[in-house]
């Protein structure tokens, strides 16, 4: 059973809060928690016990004797992750910079990356000779963290007369990306605090299809198809559009006694699809 939790303004504040710093905070590695930790650490040494004790006793056996001492005075809460002591430095760490103890050192611009490249993006793009009816779409929700998406809009796509397909979105994604880091010397790493670009794909989309499907599939190519000189032979056709692939799969499925008529329902469908005026390229048929 599943149940409805209501959340406060200041509960879902402090969450979207929390969910901000978690993904920041994940950006860096445990070197920069362990500096972190000594950063902290020394100087609540030296304080507690002067700078002749810190200059001359070991790092360890600081730790080994006063960590407990210090977690303490922080308000540090322990927990079962921390199973050795390594892990454990680390992740005090991190807990001083999650309640603001130190902050971590960043060269995230501040410059929505969008905005700053707007032009040259668009140049890119115009110049990689793309069908009309492709469109690349940038989101960033925060500075220097970009996601593509390839948007196709399929009524336009299928009339096209385009004898291959062109470059599918991986392909338009990694030129993109390769421009940026040679040409205009962008760093592309994931790690915006290094003042580097976070660049993902989100894959593609095929929009205005459920329209298609619903004027033009249903109502003429499967009645097309249904009274023709196979419609005997077929159960049932589905119709799924494939984002991924950037095309559309059919499946037909045949009655029991028509197997062998496989070829020539399939050529018989292309045939309708052609006389509409669509691409077949842009079609899958399983049968």
């Amino acid at each position: 059973m599943k149940h409805k939790i209501l959340l406060t303004e200041e509960e879902l504040v402090n969450l979207i809060d929390s969910l901000v710093e978690s993904s920041s905070l994940h950006q860096y590695d445990e070197e920069d928690f362990y500096d972190v930790f000594l950063q902290v650490f020394k100087p609540w040494i030296k304080n507690k016990l002067g700078e002749d004790i810190l200059s001359k006793t070991p790092l360890s056996k600081l730790v080994r004797n006063y960590l407990g001492d210090f977690i303490d005075e922080f308000e540090l809460e322990e927990s079962h992750s921390w199973w050795n002591l390594h892990r454990k430095i680390v992740e005090i760490g991190r807990e001083l910079v999650r309640s603001e103890k130190i902050n971590l050192p960043s060269l995230q611009p501040t410059e929505l990356f969008t905005q700053k490249y707007g032009k040259i993006l668009k140049f890119l793009i115009d110049n990689m000779n793309l069908p009309s009816w492709i469109d690349i779409s940038f989101t960033e929700d925060s500075p220097y963290h970009v996601k593509m998406k390839v948007i196709s809009n399929w009524p336009e796509m299928i009339v096209s007369d385009e004898k291959q397909r062109p470059m599918r979105d991986q392909k338009i994604f990694d030129e993109i990306g390769k421009v940026l880091q040679e040409y205009v010397g962008i760093e592309i790493s994931g790690k915006p605090i290094y003042g580097e670009l976070d660049f993902d794909l989100m894959g593609s989309e095929l929009i205005n299809v459920e329209d298609w499907v619903k004027k033009v599939l249903n109502k003429e190519i499967k009645l097309k198809l249904k009274q023709s000189e196979v419609g005997k032979y077929i159960h049932s056709v589905s119709f799924k559009p494939n984002s991924s692939r950037g095309q559309g799969d059919f499946k037909i499925i045949l009655k029991s006694f028509a197997s062998s008529h496989r070829y020539k329902i399939k050529e018989k469908l292309k045939e309708i699809l052609k006389e509409m005026g669509y691409n077949t390229n842009f079609f899958d048929i399983e049968i």
